[in-house]
């Protein structure tokens, strides 16, 4: 996991939620590693409540309003992997096409695999001062980049 990418950890990450209930498939997640689960018993569920602390420290502020972006990403992460909607009933909530959902589905991805590396107690990243600044840096750069690139869409 040395020459972890931001694509890569975006990968896991998709995986990891893909199969966030098959208990085999969580344990054998690079992300066990990535975020220093190796030493909990059940790794699986030590993921999984990592993965739903995170998905649930995204939910905005009561007072933002309910059309905005930060709503929409915890929204689709929320109902689809916690509380386990099908995606199309998750698209006919938010109000959405089935095509549209794919996309906030990425968006979501993204923002939180922002999160997990910037959390504090983000596991091995945070335990490596010098490993774990740079890999942060390398990520806010293209975290930026995406940001920007987006702003600045057609």
């Amino acid at each position: 996991m040395d020459d972890l990418t931001h694509d890569q950890f975006v990968a896991f990450l998709r995986s990891a939620l893909h199969y966030f209930y098959d208990p085999v498939q969580l344990r054998r997640s690079p992300l066990v590693e990535i975020l220093a689960l190796t030493a909990e018993f059940d790794r699986a569920t030590a993921l999984q409540q990592t993965l739903t602390t995170a998905i649930r420290a995204l939910k905005p502020a009561e007072d933002e309003p309910p059309q905005s972006s930060a709503w929409r990403i915890y929204d689709t992460l929320n109902l689809q992997y916690v509380r386990q909607l099908p995606r199309m009933a998750v698209a006919t909530q938010l109000g959405i096409s089935e095509r549209q959902m794919r996309r906030e589905q990425r968006v979501a991805n993204e923002a939180l695999a922002q999160h997990l590396l910037e959390a504090p107690d983000i596991g091995a990243l945070r335990r490596d001062p010098v490993r774990g600044d740079a890999i942060r840096d390398v990520f806010q750069l293209v975290a930026a980049q995406h940001r920007f690139r987006h702003r600045n869409a057609p």
